[in-house]
C-alpha cells in the first residue's frame, strides 16, 4: 500500500507516516512532502493507495504562506487534470474548524473524509480507522478480482486486418477504458444482452500478444477470451481454409542449442526443444467445438458466401478441427523446419506465432481465470509458397465462428 503524506508541519506528517506504518504493516511505502510542488512532483511519477493532504498548504515550503487556496489548486489538479495520477483516496486534514467549513462546502466533495487536528489527538484514532477500512476495501476488491468475471467476453487478434471481419457483423465503438480497444454488445443464445471487447493487438509475436492478453484479463476480467485470426498448416492434414480450434499449444523454439562432437571430434551444434504443451480448459468452449464437430459442422451461408468472395473463389468449404498448434516467435517457410517441429507431436496440425503465450497468460493470470481458446483458419502450408492472399478470408472464417459461439453457443450464465 503507498501513502503520500502532504503536510508543512514535519511533526504532524511524521505521526502520519508512523501511524500508517503501525497499521498497515512492512508492506507500506509512506512518502512525507512538505509543499505544493512537490507533492506535483510526486504525484507525476507514481500511483498511490491514500494522499493524506493538509488543507492549508505552501506552493514552496519557506517561500509562501500556507493556505486553502494552494491546497485547493493541487485538489483541482488531483481530480480534473491530465499531468498527474488520481490516486484511490485522497483525506483531508487541518487544525483550523474555518477552514474544515470551507472545504467542506467547496472541495468535500473530492475527499473521502476530512480530519480536524483536535487538541486531544482524537484524531490519530480517526485515522488509524480510516487507513484500516481502505485495507478492508482493497481486500475487497482483490477478492472481486479473483472470485467473479466482469465481461462477458473479449476477442484477440495480432494483426489489425484479423479484426477487420468483426466490423461487418458487430457495431464497434472506441472503449473508453482501454486505449484502442472496441466495445460491443451482443445478444446470447438466450436472446440476453452482452458486453464484449475486441483487441488488436496491431503486431505478431509472442511478446507482444502475452503482455496484451494479461492487460485485458486484468483490466476486464472476461468469462471467455478468444483469439482469432489466420494460422501455417500442415499440408499432409489441413486445407487452406480449415478451421483449427487449437486444443494445446507446444512451443517448438523453446528449448537449448548444445554442442556435439562426433567420434572423430568434429563439434556440431543442435537445438534440444522443449515443446512444453498447454491445453486449454475441458469444458467451455473447447466442448463446444468438439460439438459442432459431432454434428457435422457447417459454414453458416452468409460466412461462406463472404470467404468465396474475398478468396476469388478459391476457398468454398472448410472443415473444423480441434488439434493442436506449434507456436514460435518465427515465421516457418521451410518444410524441412516444419517436418522437424511435427515430429515432435503428431497432433500439431497448426502453426503461429502467438498462442503459446496467450494460453500462458490465460493460465497464469493473478485475477479469476476465464475460458479461453485460439481459433485459427489455415492461410499457407509453411513453405516457400507463403503469401497473404488468403489473409483476409482466413480471418473472416475465424471471426465468424467466434461469433457464432458467443451468440448461439456459449452459456454465459447469470
Amino acid at each position: 500500500m503507498r501513502v503520500l503524506v502532504i503536510h508543512d508541519r514535519p511533526e504532524i506528517g511524521h505521526q502520519l507516516q508512523q501511524i500508517a506504518h503501525q497499521t498497515v504493516g512492512s508492506t507500506t511505502e509512506t512518502e512525507v512532502v512538505e509543499d505544493v510542488l512537490s507533492a506535483r512532483d510526486r504525484l507525476k511519477s507514481r500511483f498511490y493507495d491514500l494522499v493524506v493532504v493538509d488543507l492549508t498548504l505552501p506552493i514552496k515550503q519557506g517561500k509562501a504562506a500556507p493556505s486553502l487556496e494552494n491546497t485547493q489548486i493541487l485538489l483541482d489538479e488531483i481530480f480534473e487534470g491530465a499531468d498527474v495520477r488520481t490516486p484511490a483516496d485522497v483525506l483531508g486534514i487541518s487544525r483550523d474548524p474555518s477552514v474544515l467549513e470551507g472545504v467542506r462546502t467547496n472541495i468535500g466533495q473530492h475527499l473521502m473524509a476530512c480530519l480536524e487536528e483536535d487538541a486531544a489527538g482524537t484524531w490519530k484514532e480517526a485515522f488509524r480507522a480510516k487507513v484500516q477500512y481502505l485495507m478492508r476495501a482493497r481486500n475487497a476488491r482483490r477478492l472481486v478480482a479473483n472470485s467473479s468475471h466482469d465481461l462477458d467476453v473479449v476477442l484477440v487478434t495480432a494483426l489489425d486486418k484479423e479484426a477487420q471481419p468483426y466490423s461487418e457483423f458487430l457495431e464497434l465503438s472506441p472503449s473508453e477504458e482501454l486505449k484502442g480497444s472496441k466495445d460491443f454488445v451482443f445478444s446470447d443464445k438466450s436472446g440476453n444482452l452482452r458486453r464484449g471487447i475486441l483487441h488488436s493487438i496491431g503486431q505478431a509475436g509472442q511478446s507482444a500478444c502475452g503482455s496484451a492478453t494479461q492487460a485485458l484479463l486484468t483490466q476486464f476480467r472476461p468469462k471467455l477470451i478468444m483469439l482469432t485470426g489466420f494460422c501455417g498448416g500442415v499440408e499432409a492434414r489441413v486445407n487452406f481454409g480449415d478451421l483449427v480450434a487449437f486444443v494445446a499449444s507446444s512451443a517448438w523454439d523453446y528449448g537449448k542449442w548444445e554442442e556435439m562432437k562426433d567420434a572423430s571430434g568434429v563439434s556440431t551444434t543442435v537445438f534440444r526443444p522443449r515443446p512444453m504443451a498447454l491445453n486449454c480448459p475441458e469444458n467451455g468452449v473447447r466442448e463446444i467445438v468438439r460439438k459442432l464437430m459431432a454434428g457435422g459442422f457447417q459454414p453458416q451461408p452468409d460466412a461462406l458466401s463472404d470467404v468465396i468472395k474475398a478468396s476469388d473463389g478459391k476457398i468454398t468449404d472448410w472443415k473444423l478441427r480441434l488439434r493442436g498448434a506449434g507456436s514460435g516467435s518465427a515465421v516457418v517457410t521451410s518444410g524441412q523446419t516444419l517436418q522437424s517441429i511435427i515430429d515432435r507431436d503428431e497432433e500439431i496440425w497448426a502453426i503461429d506465432m502467438e498462442s503459446y503465450a496467450f494460453y500462458h497468460a490465460c493460465r497464469n493470470t493473478p485475477v479469476l481465470a476465464p475460458d479461453f481458446i485460439c481459433l485459427k483458419a489455415v492461410a499457407d502450408h509453411c513453405n516457400g509458397e507463403k503469401d497473404s492472399k488468403f489473409h483476409a478470408p482466413c480471418s473472416a472464417i475465424s471471426a465468424r465462428l467466434a461469433h457464432e459461439i458467443i451468440t448461439h453457443h456459449y452459456d454465459f450464465g447469470n
